[in-house]
């Protein structure tokens, strides 16, 4: 398959779904409003610290091996860039930009663009901090019980076997 068709699917798939401006609502109860929180130098050390070495490398070719090592020299000022990030709700620009590579989907022609999916890989950097963010937001949605516990998927404490269990619980009180 040539790099140039498969770039111009891919390319033609973001077009057709392209995103509203998100709308952010003006007001809101100031004790729900969601805010992210500042970061320490010690925890974004200890984030650094965490970093899996086999890791891939995003575009900005920084391996989170590199970083491991470097992580008490550059922990202060990504901190910083962090809070700022977190503050302004501005990404850094650099951290946005992905490694795509098109994986086939193991079905039908190798030929044909549609047959593949694309795998995108974000600098190390930004997988750190969207976990963080990620982490930040979940944290509030369960202090504040916003998701409903019939939710399971994506939480933490939570699998398969957890809702099969649910599952069966209710089926067996119906039954009952």
């Amino acid at each position: 398959m040539d790099s140039v068709s498969l770039n111009d699917h891919f390319a033609e798939a973001l077009q057709l779904s392209s995103p509203k401006p998100l709308a952010v609502s003006k007001c809101s109860d100031i004790l729900d409003d969601f805010q992210f929180s500042p970061l320490s130098t010690s925890h974004v050390l200890k984030m650094l610290k965490s970093l899996k070495i086999n890791t891939a490398t995003g575009s900005d070719e920084l391996s989170a091996r590199l970083l491991k090592e470097l992580a008490p020299a550059v922990a202060p000022n990504l901190t910083k860039i962090i809070n700022i990030s977190f503050s302004s709700g501005q990404f850094p620009k650099l951290w946005k930009e992905a490694i795509v590579s098109p994986i086939w989907k193991k079905k039908g022609s190798k030929s044909d663009p549609s047959n593949y999916r694309p795998i995108s890989v974000l600098p190390v950097l930004a997988r750190m901090v969207e976990k963080e963010a990620a982490r930040q937001l979940s944290s509030f949605c369960e202090v504040r019980q916003i998701i409903p516990p019939e939710q399971l998927g994506f939480r933490a404490k939570s699998s398969r076997e957890f809702a099969l269990l649910h599952l069966i619980d209710g089926w067996m009180k119906d039954i009952d």
